[in-house]
């Protein structure tokens, strides 16, 4: 994939979470950690389901009454193919029914060549005590 393909890819990414195209879940602890904290959850899930083009993933992590609509699996796979991760998660903003995080978002192109790092805000609020995404995202970046 070269420069613009990547970029292209990107910029699908960004324009989709930020036009909203973007239970019991299955989650997996990243590798080499044992346990993840509970806000931290949601973030990872997503940006795993986009990794694997898996919009059921994806959409595990989302509220069902947030802002954010559900991806569809045709776009979840579009996704899928660059290289998705997260780095550490951070509170920013806390309070009994929501709160605020900040994670760094790399997408890497096939094959390595090329990766872009943009950092994120997403508001989390509960849903059956467990937290997830009610908005925001690579897609609000300025």
């Amino acid at each position: 994939m070269d420069r613009r393909d990547f970029m292209w890819v990107v910029a699908v990414a960004s324009s989709k979470v930020a036009s909203g195209c973007l239970h019991e879940r299955a989650f997996r602890e990243p590798e080499g950690q044992e346990e993840v904290e509970d806000h931290a959850r949601p973030i990872r899930e997503f940006v795993a389901g986009l990794d694997e083009g898996d919009a059921d993933r994806v959409n595990s992590a989302l509220h069902p009454e947030g802002e954010v609509t559900p991806l569809s699996q045709e776009d979840a796979e579009e996704f899928g193919g660059a290289g998705w991760s997260v780095g550490d998660v951070e509170v920013v903003d806390e309070a009994d029914d929501r709160m605020v995080v900040r994670a760094a978002i790399t997408v890497t192109a096939p094959g390595g060549v090329d990766s872009r790092t943009e950092t994120a805000e997403w508001e989390l609020r509960r849903s059956d005590g467990e937290w997830l995404i009610w908005d925001g995202g690579p897609g609000e970046l300025g």
